[in-house]
């Protein structure tokens, strides 16, 4: 069984908030989907994919997919559209030559879905840091492929992710309100995408 949440901080630990949703599945070997409060699944069958991904891969670590807007190339595909319809055609494009078809990869993904087994969340937690909101899904994967778990993308699900569609890819307003700027807060994020890059380097080596 796949559950879908879409996990939210009122206190800005939006790790502690994935590991909430995922101790609510009852079976070791049900799925929790979680997704940013910004995508749209684009397909109507969105839930049989779900499934059909799961069944195909039930020893993936996650299970992610291809979207419009996000800073991971191999994650990103369509186009800067802001035309919601060709999106919808984008997605029925893909599920229709691409359904069921996967790759693997060996880096760090954004998480605006993930798909994760219960039994992996009972080995690997999602780490829980006050005041963090993003670089929590790079320090998850990376956690997952350091267990010596597969991390799969789906070809064939298409989801719009229309964060900062609007306001501009320089906004923050995504990221909640309240939201910390200091010092000491910048330099802990930015000491994450440093670990995250060296191990990604790491592995691609071995």
């Amino acid at each position: 069984m796949v559950i879908t949440f879409i996990p939210y901080s009122l206190e800005k630990n939006i790790g502690k908030a994935y590991n909430q949703c995922m101790s609510m599945l009852k079976e070791d070997d049900d799925w929790g989907c979680l997704t940013d409060g910004d995508i749209m699944f684009m397909t109507p069958d969105w839930g049989h994919q779900l499934q059909e991904l799961v069944d195909l891969h039930p020893n993936a670590g996650i299970i992610t997919c291809m979207t419009n807007r996000i800073a991971n190339k191999y994650q990103r595909t369509g186009n800067g559209s802001t035309n919601i319809l060709d999106h919808y055609k984008i997605a029925q494009q893909r599920l229709r030559v691409r359904r069921g078809k996967t790759h693997l990869t060996r880096r760090h993904i954004s998480g605006f879905l993930m798909m994760v087994k219960k039994s992996t969340w009972n080995e690997v937690k999602f780490p829980e840091i006050e005041n963090a909101i993003l670089d929590i899904d790079g320090l998850f994967s990376n956690a997952i492929l350091d267990a010596k778990k597969d991390i799969v993308i789906a070809e064939g699900l298409y989801v719009l992710h229309y964060y900062r569609w609007a306001q501009g890819t320089a906004s923050k307003s995504h990221l909640g309100r309240n939201r910390t700027n200091s010092k000491k807060q910048l330099a802990k994020s930015k000491r994450m995408k440093r670990n995250m890059e060296r191990k990604a380097i790491r592995r691609r080596n071995r």
